[in-house]
Protein backbone atom coordinates (compact mmCIF):
# COMPACT_ATOMS: atom_id res chain seq x y z
CA UNK A 1 0.00 0.00 0.00
CA UNK A 2 2.89 2.10 0.75
CA UNK A 3 4.62 1.74 -2.47
CA UNK A 4 0.82 2.17 -4.14
CA UNK A 5 0.78 6.22 -2.60
CA UNK A 6 4.46 6.61 -4.02
CA UNK A 7 3.18 5.66 -7.51
CA UNK A 8 0.03 7.68 -7.12
CA UNK A 9 1.82 10.81 -6.50
CA UNK A 10 5.21 10.32 -8.50
CA UNK A 11 2.37 10.26 -11.23
CA UNK A 12 1.29 13.75 -10.64
CA UNK A 13 4.84 14.79 -10.85
CA UNK A 14 5.05 13.68 -14.08
CA UNK A 15 3.87 15.91 -15.89
CA UNK A 16 6.41 18.59 -15.00
CA UNK A 17 8.89 17.35 -16.33
CA UNK A 18 10.30 19.59 -19.22
CA UNK A 19 10.13 17.23 -22.59
CA UNK A 20 12.82 16.79 -24.83
CA UNK A 21 14.24 15.23 -27.90
CA UNK A 22 16.76 12.46 -26.86
CA UNK A 23 18.78 10.82 -29.67
CA UNK A 24 17.27 7.20 -30.18
CA UNK A 25 20.39 4.95 -29.17
CA UNK A 26 21.13 1.45 -30.25
CA UNK A 27 22.62 -1.65 -29.16
CA UNK A 28 23.60 -5.10 -30.78
CA UNK A 29 24.90 -7.48 -28.19
CA UNK A 30 25.89 -10.76 -29.03
CA UNK A 31 25.00 -13.15 -26.36
CA UNK A 32 27.58 -15.35 -25.84
CA UNK A 33 26.87 -19.27 -24.66
CA UNK A 34 29.35 -20.61 -22.24
CA UNK A 35 30.16 -24.03 -20.72
CA UNK A 36 27.30 -25.53 -18.92
CA UNK A 37 27.61 -26.91 -15.26
CA UNK A 38 25.80 -28.19 -12.39
CA UNK A 39 24.46 -25.27 -9.94
CA UNK A 40 22.79 -26.54 -6.32
CA UNK A 41 19.38 -24.98 -5.88
CA UNK A 42 18.35 -25.15 -1.91
CA UNK A 43 14.92 -26.13 -2.08
CA UNK A 44 14.81 -27.11 -5.71
CA UNK A 45 14.37 -30.19 -7.87
CA UNK A 46 15.57 -33.64 -6.58
CA UNK A 47 17.31 -35.20 -3.72
CA UNK A 48 18.02 -33.07 -0.11
CA UNK A 49 16.71 -30.19 -1.23
CA UNK A 50 13.23 -31.89 -2.30
CA UNK A 51 13.19 -33.36 1.36
CA UNK A 52 14.01 -30.16 3.07
CA UNK A 53 10.51 -28.82 0.48
CA UNK A 54 8.87 -31.74 1.73
CA UNK A 55 9.28 -31.42 5.73
CA UNK A 56 8.80 -27.35 5.47
CA UNK A 57 5.60 -28.02 4.34
CA UNK A 58 4.75 -31.08 6.48
CA UNK A 59 5.65 -28.68 9.36
CA UNK A 60 3.33 -25.65 8.10
CA UNK A 61 0.42 -28.18 7.78
CA UNK A 62 1.12 -29.67 10.95
CA UNK A 63 1.45 -26.18 13.14
CA UNK A 64 -1.85 -25.19 10.84
CA UNK A 65 -3.47 -27.99 11.99
CA UNK A 66 -2.43 -28.33 15.35
CA UNK A 67 -2.89 -24.32 16.64
CA UNK A 68 -6.92 -24.98 15.49
CA UNK A 69 -7.12 -28.26 18.14
CA UNK A 70 -5.32 -26.72 20.79
CA UNK A 71 -8.56 -28.31 22.57
CA UNK A 72 -6.98 -31.63 22.39
CA UNK A 73 -5.82 -33.33 25.10
CA UNK A 74 -2.78 -34.45 24.03
CA UNK A 75 -1.79 -30.87 22.69
CA UNK A 76 -3.11 -29.23 25.84
CA UNK A 77 -1.15 -31.29 27.90
CA UNK A 78 2.12 -30.45 25.49
CA UNK A 79 1.52 -26.58 26.08
CA UNK A 80 0.87 -27.18 29.56
CA UNK A 81 4.65 -28.07 29.82
CA UNK A 82 3.79 -31.16 32.22
CA UNK A 83 5.86 -34.04 31.09
CA UNK A 84 4.68 -36.30 28.22
CA UNK A 85 5.02 -40.38 27.97
CA UNK A 86 5.29 -42.53 24.82
CA UNK A 87 1.37 -42.97 25.11
CA UNK A 88 0.93 -39.59 24.16
CA UNK A 89 3.81 -39.07 21.86
CA UNK A 90 1.38 -42.11 19.85
CA UNK A 91 -1.47 -39.80 20.42
CA UNK A 92 -0.18 -36.92 18.67
CA UNK A 93 0.95 -38.61 15.88
CA UNK A 94 -1.83 -40.90 16.01
CA UNK A 95 -3.90 -37.73 15.40
CA UNK A 96 -1.75 -35.70 12.56
CA UNK A 97 -1.77 -39.38 10.52
CA UNK A 98 -5.64 -39.50 10.90
CA UNK A 99 -5.78 -35.48 9.47
CA UNK A 100 -3.51 -36.68 6.46
CA UNK A 101 -0.43 -34.86 7.69
CA UNK A 102 3.06 -36.53 8.33
CA UNK A 103 4.18 -40.25 8.36
CA UNK A 104 6.92 -42.35 10.26
CA UNK A 105 9.38 -40.22 8.14
CA UNK A 106 8.84 -37.24 8.26
CA UNK A 107 8.05 -38.07 12.05
CA UNK A 108 11.33 -39.50 12.53
CA UNK A 109 13.19 -36.23 10.97
CA UNK A 110 11.18 -34.05 13.10
CA UNK A 111 12.32 -35.64 15.78
CA UNK A 112 16.24 -35.52 14.96
CA UNK A 113 15.82 -31.60 13.90
CA UNK A 114 14.03 -30.78 17.67
CA UNK A 115 15.81 -33.37 19.74
CA UNK A 116 12.70 -35.36 20.70
CA UNK A 117 9.30 -35.63 19.26
CA UNK A 118 7.56 -33.91 21.76
CA UNK A 119 10.15 -31.25 21.61
CA UNK A 120 9.02 -30.81 17.84
CA UNK A 121 5.43 -30.09 18.75
CA UNK A 122 6.04 -27.69 21.44
CA UNK A 123 8.22 -25.58 19.06
CA UNK A 124 4.55 -25.76 16.57
CA UNK A 125 2.17 -24.84 19.54
CA UNK A 126 4.15 -23.10 21.91
CA UNK A 127 4.05 -23.21 25.65
CA UNK A 128 1.11 -21.54 27.38
CA UNK A 129 1.94 -18.69 28.37
CA UNK A 130 0.35 -19.19 32.48
CA UNK A 131 1.83 -22.44 33.01
CA UNK A 132 5.48 -20.37 31.34
CA UNK A 133 5.04 -17.67 34.34
CA UNK A 134 4.37 -20.61 36.65
CA UNK A 135 7.72 -22.07 35.95
CA UNK A 136 9.31 -18.74 36.31
CA UNK A 137 7.37 -17.99 38.93
CA UNK A 138 10.33 -17.07 41.49
CA UNK A 139 11.79 -14.26 39.55
CA UNK A 140 8.96 -12.47 38.71
CA UNK A 141 9.15 -11.26 42.76
CA UNK A 142 9.43 -7.49 42.36
CA UNK A 143 10.42 -7.71 46.21
CA UNK A 144 13.22 -10.02 45.46
CA UNK A 145 14.84 -9.24 41.40
CA UNK A 146 15.47 -5.81 39.70
CA UNK A 147 13.27 -4.65 36.80
CA UNK A 148 16.02 -5.78 34.44
CA UNK A 149 16.11 -8.87 35.61
CA UNK A 150 12.17 -9.38 35.62
CA UNK A 151 12.27 -7.93 32.38
CA UNK A 152 14.66 -10.59 31.21
CA UNK A 153 12.61 -13.26 32.20
CA UNK A 154 9.79 -12.08 30.74
CA UNK A 155 11.34 -12.35 27.45
CA UNK A 156 12.30 -15.51 28.11
CA UNK A 157 8.32 -16.54 28.58
CA UNK A 158 7.52 -14.30 25.69
CA UNK A 159 9.93 -16.68 23.42
CA UNK A 160 8.47 -19.87 25.45
CA UNK A 161 5.04 -18.66 24.90
CA UNK A 162 5.55 -18.43 21.15
CA UNK A 163 8.25 -21.19 20.15
CA UNK A 164 7.74 -23.49 23.04
CA UNK A 165 11.64 -23.46 23.80
CA UNK A 166 14.68 -21.53 24.47
CA UNK A 167 18.07 -22.89 23.95
CA UNK A 168 20.25 -21.49 26.39
CA UNK A 169 22.90 -19.87 23.71
CA UNK A 170 19.51 -17.71 22.84
CA UNK A 171 19.76 -15.55 26.11
CA UNK A 172 22.82 -14.44 25.04
CA UNK A 173 21.73 -12.58 21.83
CA UNK A 174 18.92 -10.31 20.72
CA UNK A 175 16.49 -9.15 22.16
CA UNK A 176 18.07 -10.34 25.79
CA UNK A 177 21.49 -8.35 25.02
CA UNK A 178 19.03 -5.03 25.14
CA UNK A 179 18.79 -5.67 28.60
CA UNK A 180 22.32 -7.54 29.49
CA UNK A 181 25.10 -6.58 27.12
CA UNK A 182 27.41 -9.07 28.45
CA UNK A 183 25.30 -11.97 28.89
CA UNK A 184 22.99 -13.07 32.48
CA UNK A 185 25.74 -13.01 34.44
CA UNK A 186 26.19 -9.14 34.60
CA UNK A 187 22.43 -8.37 35.90
CA UNK A 188 22.21 -12.08 37.61
CA UNK A 189 24.07 -14.43 40.74
CA UNK A 190 25.82 -17.70 39.38
CA UNK A 191 23.05 -19.08 41.96
CA UNK A 192 19.80 -17.13 40.02
CA UNK A 193 21.90 -18.54 36.75
CA UNK A 194 21.96 -21.90 38.29
CA UNK A 195 17.99 -22.22 38.78
CA UNK A 196 17.27 -20.17 35.71
CA UNK A 197 18.76 -22.55 33.74
CA UNK A 198 17.91 -25.76 35.67
CA UNK A 199 13.88 -24.36 35.36
CA UNK A 200 14.86 -23.58 31.11
CA UNK A 201 16.25 -27.47 31.05
CA UNK A 202 13.10 -28.52 32.89
CA UNK A 203 10.58 -27.65 30.45
CA UNK A 204 12.69 -28.76 27.58
CA UNK A 205 12.97 -32.38 28.86
CA UNK A 206 9.38 -32.21 29.89
CA UNK A 207 8.73 -32.80 26.64
CA UNK A 208 10.55 -36.16 26.43
CA UNK A 209 8.77 -39.49 25.97
CA UNK A 210 8.92 -41.16 29.96
CA UNK A 211 7.36 -44.44 31.13
CA UNK A 212 4.83 -42.71 32.82
CA UNK A 213 1.17 -43.97 32.42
Amino acid sequence: SMLEQVRRRLRLLVPLIERSKKAIVYTNFNDVLGSAMAVDLPGVGVGVGTVSVEFAQFRKKAEHFLKEHLGEAVVAKVRSGAPLTAADIADLQRILVAAGIGDTDTFDQASKKAGSFGLFIRSLVGLDRGAAKAAFAEFLDDKRYTKNQIQFVNLIIDELTVRGVVEAARVYESPYDAIAPQGPEQIFTDADLDRLFAVIDRLASSTDESSET
